[in-house]
């Protein structure tokens, strides 16, 4: 009895899994037709200067809207601050992409110290279902992408018109 129940509990956790691998897949799928499409690119910028804080930071965003749908949105920050005399600069890049005005993919970047760190974000239905972030990192991150990404679909939208 007891090798028929694990053979059940084994089968049962493949297929959630392969289920699972199949989803980020597809959103994989979609991610680069989004990134090979000609969808025309909106691009801003934004530069704040405080010199007596020893900080300059730059900012381009930049959005691919194909026709009332937000397909993806990229948020790049270059920060430059001087800290008792020494520059530090620090790059990072979250990549939003989007499947009907729903968020599917987050691709994180930051460089700083001469170390890379990427974490991916995968979701459906408003929920996170995979990260590569580790578990004692994660917090409320992925809400916090989640709200982002609808701050972005009204904004990018609104403008668009």
């Amino acid at each position: 009895m007891k090798p028929l129940i694990t053979a059940i509990i084994l089968l049962f956790s493949t297929n959630s899994y392969s289920q699972d691998i199949k989803i980020l897949k597809q959103i994989d799928s979609i991610v680069t037709s989004v990134n090979y499409s000609k969808i025309k690119v909106t691009k801003d910028s934004i530069i704040q200067n405080m010199p007596d804080l020893g900080l300059n930071i730059k900012t381009y965003v930049s959005a691919l809207i194909d026709g009332k749908q937000l397909r993806k949105y990229v948020n790049y920050v270059k920060t430059d601050r001087i800290e008792s005399g020494t520059l530090i600069q620090m790059t990072a890049c979250n990549t939003f992409y989007f499947d009907e005005n729903i968020l599917i993919k987050v691709e994180e970047v930051v460089i700083a110290d001469n170390q890379a760190l990427q974490f991916n974000w995968y979701f459906s239905e408003d929920k996170c279902i995979y990260h590569s972030l580790p578990l004692d990192k994660v917090d409320s991150r992925d809400s916090h992408l989640l709200s982002m990404s609808k701050e972005f679909i009204s904004k990018v939208l609104k403008n668009s018109n």
